[in-house]
């Protein structure tokens, strides 16, 4: 689900008032009957979808909409890949994917429920997940354990996936009861389950899980949350979101149409909101944004910080970056603050590691050895430069990337930027050793299987490779984009997934191993500015009060709907 933010600052507007309005019948999803599908994994099959009814209350008066200033689009809609992953993605998937738990709680609307099953031979522990009969996708097709089963095999085979540790202590999934009823068998011990099975996709729909890197390239097909993406037009930076008229939950959206809106510069977003054309804004700040709402009479405003980083990270398949004295010294060169700066276009609202975690990058190397390793680098870049690669999509990592490379070169280390997607950089060149480092977000808020993500072997450890082998992977790069690879390591990672650990206790650890191995250099983590215009009414008055940004837009009303509401009351 959605990680909430830490609210850093906000400016309240007086006269916002938040009403308690009733549910409109037009705002009551009435799901129509599912169509019969092959219970088993042949769960592979569409079936015919059938027409969304509609609610004979329901009339013009209840066409509601919402309008929302985001930010670009960057690539698809895949919350899953680190090519998609944003903000705005991870918000759309709140509204529209369904997910097992949601706030570490079983999903009542999905599941009935969720319990421990004696294990088969050779299986650790079994977790049975029951499906609610009604649950089912916007097109009328039931939920069904392959939804289930194509995500794990999605995740665990795709190059460029996002947290495929925790799919990855999966041995098997098995299907029963008309496809109702999913046995998880897991071959390690994980103790995090909850985050699993988060953002479910309509396999159906999808075909071969080997295609996940292109599955929601331009849409999202079918949804079986409170809304549906109706329409998504890059071009002219618009993603329109439609009530789910088929979701079968007690708390159905509350307006019919919400409109989110490419803001490509500050002014005519700023604009959009003082004249009330879009009510709600959710962007990457600029050097003056956060001021420049601050005096639009009326709008609140809040800075929020996520737990998305910009790091740049070493590939330890290349040969200059093998070396963990070579990866520290090419950090050492670096000034990560200016790089941060230029990278994000701004000097303000920018959240910059701080202490150990900024230190990290030198840790335990001394002066000498930086000197001489960075001799070396420079004779063996007259040959073939230190190469930095970045998803040109990602203004902020292009523009760090830059960064990089052309300090290096002002250092007397020759290098180049080298643009392509991440899939590409997953699969072929981090791999061949074609890459140096490359600059990508990841989430360091400290969970366990998000950490052991980022460091587990790309593969299985063979037991008769020697340590220098399996400490660079030729195989492509799932989740540890670096390529790094330890036994060692790969048993503290399997007993941080087994066992209880706090955020701060998986954190400690990853530092500690950043610290030895200077995998990578943080950069800075992402911050979003949100503001509450005219128009409509969210979880609460006060926007530092709210649980979430874009991702409680279920609940939103417009207010001439509240007004309605009201009357009706």
């Amino acid at each position: 689900m959605s990680k909430v933010g830490t609210f850093l600052g906000t400016r309240h507007i007086t006269g916002v008032i938040l009403s308690a309005a009733l549910v409109l019948g037009g705002c009551v999803a009435n799901p129509g009957p599912p169509p019969v599908v092959d219970p088993q994994a042949g769960d592979d099959a569409p079936a015919q979808e059938q027409p969304a009814q509609q609610d004979a209350s329901s009339g013009e008066s209840a066409r509601t909409e919402i309008n929302v200033g985001v930010d670009p689009l960057r690539n698809g809609l895949n919350p899953h890949l680190v090519a998609d992953e944003s903000a705005l993605v991870e918000s759309v998937a709140d509204l529209v994917l369904p997910s097992a738990y949601v706030n570490g709680q079983v999903n009542s609307d999905l599941l009935a429920s969720v319990t421990e099953q004696t294990p088969p031979d050779g299986v650790l522990k079994t977790l049975r997940y029951s499906i609610r009969p009604e649950a089912q996708w916007s097109d009328g097709t039931p939920i069904t354990g392959a939804d289930f089963r194509y995500l794990w095999l999605a995740v665990t085979t795709t190059p460029g996936s996002i947290d495929a540790a925790g799919y990855r202590a999966i041995r098997d999934i098995r299907v029963s009861d008309n496809g109702r009823k999913v046995d998880v068998d897991f071959n390690s011990g994980l103790v995090d389950t909850p985050r699993l099975f988060q953002y479910l996709l309509p396999s159906h729909l999808l075909g071969n899980p080997s295609g996940f890197h292109d599955a929601l390239k331009t849409k999202i097909p079918a949804s079986a949350g409170r809304f549906l993406v109706d329409s998504v037009d890059q071009q002219r930076g618009r993603i329109i979101l439609h009530r789910n008229d088929r979701f079968w939950g007690q708390t159905p959206a509350q307006v019919e149409w919400l409109r989110l809106i490419e803001i490509r510069d500050q002014a005519s977003g700023v604009e959009q909101l003082r004249t009330g054309q879009i009510s709600y804004l959710d962007l990457t700040p600029t050097e003056t944004l956060k001021d420049v709402i601050g005096l639009v009479p009326g709008v609140q405003n809040a800075v929020v910080e996520t737990p998305r980083q910009l790091r740049l990270v070493f590939n330890v398949r290349a040969p200059k970056a093998q070396l963990g004295v070579n990866r520290a010294t090419l950090a050492s060169l670096l000034d990560p603050n200016l790089v941060a700066e230029i990278s994000a276009g701004r000097t303000t609202e920018l959240s910059l590691p701080q202490g150990r975690e900024a230190a990290s990058v030198t840790t335990g190397v001394t002066s000498e050895e930086r000197a001489a390793a960075e001799k070396a680098l420079k004779q063996q870049s007259l040959d073939s430069p230190v190469i930095i690669g970045a998803d040109p999509a990602d203004t902020a990592a292009l523009a760090a990337a830059r960064a990089v490379v052309d300090t290096l070169n002002n250092k007397g280390i020759e290098a180049q930027t080298k643009t392509t997607t991440i899939s590409d950089f997953a699969q072929n060149l981090l791999p061949q050793g074609k890459v140096d480092a490359i600059l990508s977000w990841r989430e360091v808020n400290g969970d366990a299987i998000a950490i052991a993500s980022r460091y587990q072997c790309p593969e299985q450890l063979s037991p008769t490779a020697t340590q220098e082998q399996n400490r660079s992977s030729a195989n492509p790069r799932i989740s540890n984009l670096s390529g790094f690879c330890d036994r060692d390591v790969q048993k503290e990672l399997d007993a941080l997934l087994a066992q209880p650990t706090t955020r701060e206790e998986a954190a400690e650890w990853a530092l500690s191993l950043e610290e030895k191995e200077h995998l990578s250099m943080p950069l800075y983590r992402e911050r979003r500015v949100r503001a509450l215009g005219q128009g409509m009414v969210g979880p609460s008055s006060d926007l530092s009060q709210w649980p979430a940004g874009l991702s409680s837009a279920a609940t939103w009303r417009s207010v001439s709907e509240s007004r309605t509401s009201q009357e009706v009351k």
